[in-house]
Parts: C-alpha cells; sequence; structure tokens
C-alpha cells in the first residue's frame, strides 16, 4: 500500500463530466423548461411516485433531474449569485454558448429571471451571465 506521500501520483484518468445532477419540485415542468430553453430531450426516466428521475441533454451534455414530493428548497433559491459563494456546495450549471447576449435576450424575451447580465472579459477569461430555472436553480451561460 502506498503511503500519504505518494497519493498524489495515483490520479486516475478522468475523461469528461458525465452529468450534473439537480433536485426540482416539478418533474414535468423542469423538463419542459430545459427542452424549451435549452433544446435538451428527456433521454431516460426511472424511479417511482415518492422519487422520480430522469437524464436529460443534448450533444453530449447531460442534466439528471430528481423531483421527490414535498422536498425543501434549496439553500440558494432566491440568493444571488455573489451571496451563495458563503455556504460550501455545487453552486450552478454552467452552459457553453455562441452568443452570450443573443442567448440572455432570448431568454428574458421569454419570461425567464436574469440574474447576471453578461459580463465580458471577466477574470476567467470568457464571457458570463445568469439566470433562474422555475425551482430558483441558478444557471450560467458562458461565451469562451
Amino acid at each position: 500500500m502506498l503511503g500519504p506521500e505518494k497519493r498524489e501520483d495515483i490520479a486516475m484518468r478522468i475523461e469528461g463530466i458525465h452529468h450534473a445532477g439537480l433536485s426540482v419540485a416539478d418533474f414535468d415542468a423542469s423538463v419542459a423548461w430545459y427542452r424549451r430553453h435549452f433544446g435538451f430531450e428527456l433521454l431516460k426516466e426511472w424511479g417511482d411516485a415518492n422519487l422520480r428521475m430522469g437524464l436529460i441533454g443534448k450533444d453530449g451534455v447531460h442534466v439528471e433531474i430528481f423531483a421527490e414530493p414535498g422536498a425543501a428548497p434549496g439553500p440558494d433559491e432566491g440568493r444571488g449569485v455573489g451571496e451563495s459563494m458563503s455556504q460550501r456546495g455545487w453552486k450552478h450549471l454552467a452552459f457553453t454558448v455562441p452568443d452570450i447576449v443573443a442567448a440572455i435576450e432570448t431568454l428574458r424575451a421569454d419570461g425567464v429571471t436574469i440574474m447576471v447580465e453578461p459580463v465580458h472579459d471577466a477574470p476567467p477569461g470568457y464571457a458570463y451571465a445568469f439566470l433562474r430555472d422555475p425551482d430558483g436553480n441558478h444557471v450560467e451561460l458562458v461565451q469562451v
């Protein structure tokens, strides 16, 4: 067995991110929202009346949706992007788009809540903007 001083030498190979998981209040409404705004299709569904689950996606991007009746809202619902950084945990989904300004204008015209308008030349080296899905989950759009 390797000692602690050797652990950094055994990093496994990662081929990519398969999916992100997202808890929602209404399975069908969330699937419809992600289909309408991002073109995701329901690829697979499973579970039962106590926990409905499914995988949505397109072009190799996948999101797993969980809907449990009576599930409590997440801590970031209603909080701003910066405010949510004061708690540990996953903060948002980020999707790459070819034109961030056009994407935000299309979403705004369809009634989507925009949290952060497009920021260009951000320190990470790309443009970004934030919006909320129907459950208040933060979604980031990135233009590289």
